[in-house]
């Protein structure tokens, strides 16, 4: 279930994410500021010591030329203050001391005491001779903060701080990452009470107690936060959702630990909670199924284990082996940022596939050198004699060769190793080559949407997955996620991004968005393999590459369509150019074939004539049809004209033809044009026809209407082009219906796949409505094995 915040309840939580990052920014510098504050004023011996367990006693290892102390002194009594471990001991928790807390505090008051003055006299033994030095004690300065020790843990507390604070602020506001942010702020402040308190003799009573306490404190916090985030990540255990009461149980078990500050227990407890978060996040690694969690599982795993396998190999097998250590411990202990860097990485879901690789990377190598030290010290070990008898090998050849093997055999080994490894891992190998091939073979020359579909397919075929789904962008409740994805070239990890949109993505782990120029056009989605493995780095270079080669050969389809209809339309509007002409000049011949040959019979009649009054009839008759036949042959002129016609200058002609021809006859004319709707310019013979059912009409008015008054309707509307021309004449009277001129109209009309209907009572409506873009009756195009 998605549960969508308004605009106002987001910026309310954003608001306190940045009030509480504020506040633990000036929290953290408030508390470095107080302490570099007290500790510098703090007074300090000028020298460095150390104890020696043996003999019990504290002896100066470096001294200042200045100092009246010198290298080698033994420090007896410091003032009336006999000197023993407590005394100089800078950190209560050392692994060779044993105290109690609360009197090692009354010995670094004491202390402070006695070195808090002008003049103190020590009391030292210098090569077996007790003697009494005066010295004046100084301020300790920052001088601290140039040992590299306190720079590198303040490195990490701060490391520990940033890190908090990025996955609070870009992280979803959950208790999981709530309980991490606290988590890491208690790690920065328990790294930064060790800085300054590890390294110090002496400070202000109050806050030298103080600070210490702050680090018993965080100690104990730090694993209590580790504990608890355990049990809430990747989700909340179920005893969590159904007992929530039971944490504050838990804290309050912690605070009462705090108040009784028994030192030891909180060691033990300490450990314990540790103990108990490592075998949760184990259980959760083994027990959860789904393989997002796993993955992010298997981050988190990595964090301890690359954070306590080098600790264990640099400090932990030598102390127990010999008692000491081979580095100092916060070298090898800052390995322990790999913790909450790792576990940041999985909050973030962020390069999940990456942690295969790093798993799978780390095994190859383990068990090559594994393999390697087999041969070197088995195969070797039992050969050793004999080769060096036979072949009066020294210890030197013997290294040499034993060299050899190890170079020699490296190669093979690894190659080995990581084909094993493989195996365990069920990473079979895929050959990217092939499947772009085949790709590519069965996509070219396919229409788009077909395309689309071999995508599709080839990818589930690569990529089994459970679960695909194939959205195009006509679907409304896509939108959001076609606006997301935009601008990715790649597949999408949805893992890592929480998209705000209308589908349910919680099942979908990848989407691959196929897009044509700026547009996305389609998206697949795929969840989770059937394999049951996680997709990896190679699986997402494979999918990007079969994108690309996807959208290539979609956009090239688009454009290959494009082209063709382009030039279909070409054809086709040549083909029509061509019909059209061929009846403008049919139309010619018919009408000013008949008018000429009228004429020409008048005039031969006429010659025979000798009646002036049938020879001036004769001449008029020839007059009106020389008249008719010149205005057909402007309107054939104009229509053959090469520039486009508009339907505008159509109506224009229409408007000034009316006037001319019904205002001299004392008839009214008025006009209605509306062309709001014209997408497309109208064909010469469309035009030159409706000009010629006009002129009809108009002719039938003149003639028979005895109308006073004419109105023209012209308008082109969605689809359809309406013309009516209305009179107030007669009307149509029984047998006028059946007249040339109507029958001219009406096979006009026919022509023009038009539809011609008559109304006739107090005047006469013709009403001439014609589809757009215009379809003859008599045009059929084959282009491309489809009609037109």
């Amino acid at each position: 279930m998605t549960i969508r915040l308004d605009g106002k309840i987001r910026t309310r939580q954003q608001a306190v994410v940045r009030l509480l990052s504020i506040a633990s920014l000036v929290g953290i510098l408030l508390f470095a500021s107080i302490s570099l504050y007290f500790l510098s004023h703090a007074p300090s011996l000028g020298v460095c010591v150390e104890w020696n367990d043996a003999q019990k006693h504290w002896s100066v290892t470096s001294a200042a030329p200045e100092n009246p102390l010198r290298t080698g002194d033994i420090i007896l009594r410091i003032g009336d203050i006999r000197v023993g471990q407590a005394e100089l001991l800078p950190d209560s928790g050392s692994p060779n001391a044993d105290l109690d807390f609360h009197s090692w505090i009354r010995a670094k008051r004491s202390i402070y005491e006695a070195l808090n003055k002008p003049l103190v006299v020590i009391q030292v033994d210098r090569r077996g001779k007790e003697m009494a030095i005066g010295l004046r004690p100084a301020k300790a300065g920052l001088s601290f903060l140039g040992k590299y020790s306190v720079i590198h843990i303040l490195l990490l507390s701060l490391s520990f701080f940033w890190i908090g604070i990025l996955v609070w602020n870009r992280a979803q506001r959950t208790s999981q990452n709530l309980v991490f942010f606290l988590m890491t702020m208690s790690y920065s402040l328990l790294l930064m009470t060790l800085a300054f308190s590890s390294n110090t003799i002496t400070a202000e009573p109050v806050f030298y107690k103080f600070l210490h306490i702050f680090n018993f404190v965080f100690f104990l916090l730090s694993a209590a936060f580790a504990l608890h985030f355990s049990f809430l990540f990747p989700r909340p255990r179920k005893f969590i959702d159904r007992h929530p009461a039971a944490l504050w149980g838990y804290y309050g078990i912690n605070a009462l630990v705090l108040v009784v500050f028994d030192t030891s227990f909180i060691d033990r407890l300490t450990a314990g909670y540790y103990i108990l978060a490592f075998s949760s996040f184990v259980y959760v690694l083994c027990a959860y199924r789904k393989p997002i969690e796993r993955q992010q599982m298997k981050w988190v795993i990595a964090g301890f284990l690359f954070c306590i396998g080098p600790w264990l190999g640099i400090n932990g097998i030598p102390l127990l082996l010999t008692g000491d250590y081979l580095l100092p411990d916060f070298i090898a202990g800052s390995l322990i940022i790999c913790i909450p860097l790792f576990v940041a990485f999985a909050i973030h879901k962020y390069r999940l596939f990456d942690i295969d690789a790093l798993f799978e990377g780390t095994f190859v190598y383990g068990l090559t050198i594994a393999m390697l030290g087999l041969v070197d010290f088995g195969f070797l070990s039992l050969l050793g004699s004999k080769i060096e008898s036979r072949y009066w090998l020294g210890t030197l050849g013997k290294d040499l060769l034993s060299i050899i093997v190890v170079v020699v055999l490296y190669a093979p080994l690894r190659h080995e190793s990581r084909k094993l490894i493989k195996r365990l891992f069920r990473r079979d190998r895929i050959e990217e080559g092939a499947i772009i091939r085949s790709f590519i073979q069965s996509a070219s020359g396919q229409s788009p949407e077909r395309i689309v579909e071999v995508f599709a397919d080839s990818v589930q075929a690569t990529f089994p997955a459970k679960v695909r789904r194939l959205l195009g962008k006509g679907d409304a409740a896509d939108l959001d996620l076609f606006a997301h994805l935009q601008i990715q070239d790649e597949p999408v990890r949805l893992w890592e991004r929480d998209l705000d949109t209308g589908l349910d993505l919680q099942d979908m782990y990848l989407a691959l968005p196929l897009r044509r120029q700026e547009s996305v056009e389609y998206v697949l989605l795929l969840g989770e393999l059937s394999t049951g493995r996680f997709y990896s780095r190679k699986d997402l270079t494979i999918l990007k590459s079969l994108l690309i080669q996807a959208r290539l050969l979609y956009e090239n389809a688009h454009l290959y369509q494009e082209n063709l209809r382009q030039a279909q339309a070409l054809v086709l509007e040549e083909k029509r150019s061509s019909r059209e002409r061929e009846r403008i000049l049919k139309d010619l011949h018919d009408g000013l074939g008949g008018t000429t040959t009228n004429i020409s019979f008048l005039a031969e009649m006429g010659k025979n004539l000798t009646s002036p009054a049938d020879i001036q009839k004769t001449f008029s008759t020839i007059s009106e049809l020389s008249a008719e036949s010149l205005s057909e042959i402007r309107s054939f002129l104009h229509s053959m004209d090469d520039s486009k016609i508009s339907w505008d200058a159509l109506a224009a002609d229409l408007r000034h033809f009316g006037n001319r021809m019904l205002e001299s006859h004392d008839i009214s004319f008025d006009m209605d044009c509306s062309l709001n709707g014209s997408d497309h310019y109208p064909d010469r013979y469309l035009c030159l026809i409706i000009f010629r059912v006009y002129k009809e009409t108009l002719a039938n008015i003149l003639k028979h209407s005895h109308a006073t008054s004419v109105r023209v309707v012209f308008r082109i509307e969605t689809g359809k082009l309406l013309f009516s021309i209305s009179d107030n004449g007669v009307g149509i009277r029984n047998g006028d219906g059946k007249g040339r001129g109507l029958r001219n109209i009406r096979k006009r009309t026919e022509e023009i796949s038009g539809q011609l209907s008559i109304h006739s009572g107090e005047g006469t409506r013709i009403e001439l409505i014609v589809p757009l873009p215009i379809k003859y009756p008599d045009e059929t195009l084959e282009l491309n094995g489809q009609m037109r």
